[in-house]
């Protein structure tokens, strides 16, 4: 597991260079980015594909040079939109939805261990819509 300390949309070159450091091929990793393109608690897995205006996974397929690098994605849009998404993205997370998080981050590294575990296309079926509310 790595966590680029940079920011997330500069993340590329952090990321291809930890996959040459241990050789692992872009398609045995598994990218985790938050979507507001998504409502809150949806998840979402992919084989490959476009960085869907995720400047941090675009900065990471730009870096290793392939968009073959399965990803999961976490949604976070709430029910009014932010005035300032970097400021959503960053902000504190309210204490009253504490325990929806919690939530969230159990079925997503559930979803990360069905996807080691039983492969990509297996986790798709089974997370891919699912949402927590």
């Amino acid at each position: 597991m790595m966590l680029p300390t940079t920011y997330m949309n500069l993340s590329g070159e952090p990321v291809a260079r930890w996959l040459r450091y241990h050789k692992v091929e872009p398609s045995q990793a598994l990218i985790l980015l938050d979507d507001h393109d998504l409502p809150v608690g949806r998840l979402r897995i992919r084989e490959s594909g476009s960085a869907g205006g995720h400047r941090g996974l675009e900065s990471i397929i730009r870096c290793i040079g392939t968009d073959a690098v399965p990803r999961l994605r976490v949604g976070i849009r709430g029910d009014e939109p932010p005035a300032e998404l970097a400021n959503y993205v960053l902000d504190q997370i309210p204490k009253s939805k504490q325990g929806l998080v919690e939530l969230i981050v159990e079925r997503a590294a559930d979803a990360v261990s069905a996807c080691i575990t039983s492969g990509v296309l297996t986790a798709m079926n089974e997370y891919n819509g699912l949402s927590i509310e």
